[in-house]
């Protein structure tokens, strides 16, 4: 019945918008007269989610439904609030109720939803699947001010072991809303220097290499092609990827880690696993082996070099302080 008397354009434009559509819609993009769109309601062909939002009547409710529905009763420049975008971003976020972000100086009548209103630019929203978002870097100065900082921290190191964001991209946004409470937050957090790695395992692993002579570089991705690298000494084309308890424990991700070794074996540098179990349980010995390791590969890349045996980019990386 329903597909019969909405035609295939307007079905084809729900299905688009996870089954949803605007009273606006209805009447500027398909011309469907008030009258029409009334008799729809009243005879039970859609159903009003919010005021001038509706849906088909006993249709299939998808994920997201509910959020686009919000979002879309809010009107122009409206989205979704800062940790459901993130989630929608790929985030490891769990977002509670429904939460709708509109532009200042916007404000809205009570919802049965939360809706804030706040200052933003152009950059600051995207799409993701159709549903309007807020950019990550705008998203967690925004999330930031209600955040506790163990939880600040957790969602940068997401943010950046994901590929979702740079800190830099974060920092940056922060930098642009001077006197924000969750920028100043965001701000505190990225001025630590145990920032520069990606978790509290590997954070840990600097703290044992705080005395280690040389400084290794961290999050390296120029001694191997495609590959970054928790901690590197290119001197001695020698790395350490720190393996923290939820590991790459998928066989997709598995599967990239023997890819990325390939890549590490022709680029001709010895990578070591260091786990969280081993740092705490025996740093002395990880920080004896480590020392040791280096030294020796020290040895190793020199009479390389000097044999002719690596290749010319290769070498360019190690002979600096080789």
């Amino acid at each position: 019945m329903a597909a019969i008397l909405l035609t295939s354009a307007i079905v084809l434009d729900m299905q688009r918008h996870l089954g949803l559509i605007t009273r606006r819609r209805l009447i500027e993009v398909h011309g469907v007269p008030p009258a029409r769109i009334d008799w729809w309601l009243e005879s039970g062909v859609l159903e009003a989610v919010h005021r001038g939002v509706y849906r088909r009547a006993a249709a299939y409710v998808p994920q997201g439904q509910d959020l686009l529905a919000a979002i879309l009763d809010c009107g122009e420049g409206a989205v979704a609030g800062p940790a459901h975008s993130l989630r929608l971003h790929g985030a490891a976020m769990r977002p509670g109720p429904v939460e709708v972000v509109i532009p200042a100086p916007r404000h809205l009548r009570e919802r049965d939803y939360t809706v804030h209103s706040y200052r933003m630019d152009e950059r600051d929203r995207g799409a993701i699947d159709g549903i309007p978002v807020l950019e990550a870097p705008f998203a967690t100065t925004i999330l930031a001010r209600r955040l506790p900082e163990p939880q600040l921290r957790a969602l940068l190191d997401d943010l950046r072991r994901r590929r979702i964001t740079t800190l830099g991209a974060v920092r940056w946004r922060a930098e642009q809303m001077p006197g924000d409470h969750g920028a100043r937050r965001v701000l505190r957090v990225l001025g630590d220097p145990s920032m520069a790695q990606e978790n509290d395992g590997e954070r840990a692993l600097a703290r044992l290499l705080a005395g280690f002579h040389p400084q290794p570089i961290w999050q390296d991705d120029v001694i191997v092609p495609r590959r970054r690298l928790d901690a590197c000494w290119r001197e001695a084309l020698y790395g350490l990827e720190f393996d923290g308890r939820d590991h790459h424990v998928l066989p997709t991700d598995r599967d990239a880690d023997g890819f990325r070794d390939m890549d590490t074996t022709d680029g001709h540098v010895l990578i070591q696993r260091i786990t969280s179990g081993m740092v705490r349980s025996e740093p002395a010995r990880v920080l004896d082996h480590v020392r040791r390791t280096y030294e020796r590969r020290l040895q190793e890349v020199t009479a390389m070099i000097d044999a002719r045996l690596l290749p010319d980019r290769v070498v360019d990386l190690a002979r600096p302080a080789a």
